[in-house]
């Protein structure tokens, strides 16, 4: 979760660059806080947290990895862009 709060830092930066895209991430993003938040409220066992992450947030992740690649080979991204910055 610690990862994904700073990459959640890096798009609300980003949020009046670009809105839209933006949003898209943290959309993302805050799936997988929820399913976090499931698994600490209703899991105790290391192979239920497992099974759970891979059934419900490895498919996030995926896209979420696979939207983040396509954004990168945007060309009117401009490096300078903190929604750039925040995709790296």
């Amino acid at each position: 979760a610690t990862c994904w709060a700073h990459t959640r830092r890096y798009f609300d930066k980003a949020l009046l660059m670009e809105p839209e895209l933006s949003k898209q991430a943290l959309t993302q993003i805050a799936k997988l806080y929820e399913i976090e938040k499931h698994i600490r409220e209703n899991l105790t066992y290391g192979y239920e947290i497992l099974a759970y992450r891979q059934k419900y947030s490895e498919p996030i992740v995926d896209t979420f990895f696979n939207w983040l690649y396509e954004q990168r080979q945007r060309p009117e991204i401009l490096p300078s862009n903190p929604f750039s910055k925040a995709l790296s």
